[in-house]
């Protein structure tokens, strides 16, 4: 008796493992394995000839949904994990460093080789992006330059994301536009305003959650320190980071 339940609990868990769900649209039945139930549409993965793709259905259009019908799955566990490792991933999250050169001219009256001094520093970047397909995002973006005479210049804001994934989507080639706060300090003073920030990089994937990456940035403002002194904020980035892609 006990070899018989055995034989069936492990004939029950095999099914479950190997087993694959069948879904009828628009009287076309299809094996597949479902991968997911939204709302008003359902994703599933098939196979077609030798390729394995991704659908995605209208419920509407859906007249059967059953899962594990059939006893043998069409799709291999390592198709699933191939065709997963090629989707381009929702999230990219990377911190970088480099440097970066004040490109802004100096001031009426100011001293050109003090201003010149302090031109060049060294920054850190960190970005958070959403990519809500392969092509567009959005996200947050945060930069630090600092360099002589304890001079620090930051930034922080939303931005919006465009990137061109390559045939593997592992690499990407990449643009982001951010629009945000920032703010300028030196030993005696602080002062803030808005800034206007563009990116362009690319990344290359050196797994399936890392990829490293080169960015070239820049940034537009200036900002009035008092009544008698302002300061040119435009700068150039070159940056090196590192991402993970979630």
């Amino acid at each position: 008796m006990k070899k018989i339940l055995l034989v069936l609990i492990a004939a029950t868990l095999l099914t479950s493992v190997y087993a694959q769900d069948l879904l009828v649209i628009e009287g076309n039945s299809i094996n597949c394995r479902i991968n997911r139930e939204y709302k008003n549409y359902v994703s599933y993965t098939y196979r077609e000839g030798k390729d394995i793709r991704e659908g995605l259905v209208e419920r509407s259009k859906i007249t059967a949904m059953v899962k594990d019908f059939y006893a043998e799955s069409d799709i291999s566990k390592e198709a699933i994990n191939a065709l997963s490792d090629a989707k381009g991933v929702p999230w990219l999250i990377g911190i970088s460093f480099g440097g970066g050169y004040r490109i802004a001219r100096t001031a009426s009256g100011a001293d050109a080789d003090s201003v010149n001094s302090t031109r060049l520093g060294y920054v850190i970047e960190g970005n958070a992006n959403y990519y809500f397909n392969d092509y567009l995002g959005c996200g947050l973006k945060l930069s630090m330059h600092r360099a002589k005479e304890s001079i620090t210049a930051f930034f922080i804001g939303p931005e919006f994301a465009v990137r061109y994934l390559s045939p593997t989507k592992k690499n990407a080639l990449y643009s982001n536009v951010a629009i945000g706060y920032t703010g300028y300090s030196d030993k005696t003073s602080f002062a803030s305003t808005y800034a206007l920030a563009f990116d362009v990089g690319y990344d290359i994937g050196i797994s399936r959650l890392f990829a490293v990456g080169l960015q070239l940035s820049s940034f537009w403002s200036s900002v009035k320190i008092d009544d008698t002194r302002s300061e040119g904020l435009a700068r150039i980035d070159l940056t090196v980071g590192l991402k993970i892609r979630l």
